[in-house]
């Protein structure tokens, strides 16, 4: 079992990526393999909306996405985190997620476990309601098995491991990754 972390916040060490740590933490306890990226660090353009990938070649676009799409083919499971953005994700997330658009084609996110892992400063809880829900639509759509969500409520830099029922389903989620 091979799993994939995203990391789609600037922030290093920050709420999402604790909440990634702790999710990859559980994965690698139940025997699986498990890789980190950072988007932030990685140069990742929009899709362009050129159909290029509709010939059968894959995305056209030489950046540093042609590096993250044999991870997410090789990867059994993927788990994403960002924090809530003006409610929906991290730009660097979405352009991550855009470019998923030339795996269509190929059927190759078909079943394919996976997680977003979020956390926002606003204690509303319908916060990461769009987010949430735009990401669950959009990987349904794809056919892949969502196994959970979470939304911690945390904005200050590494207040979320003081919320240890959140730290907690993100680590379930991990596993129930890792499980496939």
């Amino acid at each position: 079992m091979h799993v994939l972390g995203v990391m789609g916040s600037p922030r290093k060490g920050g709420n999402s990526d604790l909440l990634l740590d702790a999710a990859l933490n559980a994965a690698v306890g139940q025997g699986a393999r498990a890789d980190k990226v950072y988007l932030y660090d990685l140069n990742i353009r929009p899709c362009c909306a050129c159909e290029g990938c509709r010939a059968g070649d894959g995305c056209v676009q030489d950046d540093d996405m042609q590096l993250l799409y044999p991870k997410i083919w090789d990867a059994d499971g993927l788990i994403i985190a960002t924090p809530v953005y003006w409610w929906g994700p991290s730009a660097q997330t979405k352009a991550f997620l855009d470019r998923w658009y030339a795996l269509v084609p190929g059927d190759i996110m078909r079943c394919k476990r996976v997680t977003v892992l979020c956390a926002h400063e606003d204690d509303d809880p319908r916060t990461a309601r769009h987010l949430l829900g735009m990401l669950d639509e959009s990987f349904r759509y794809l056919n892949m098995h969502v196994v959970g969500t979470l939304a911690a409520v945390a904005g200050k830099r590494g207040e979320v491991v003081r919320n240890q029922q959140a730290m907690a389903r993100a680590a379930d989620l991990g596993r129930l990754v890792a499980c496939g």
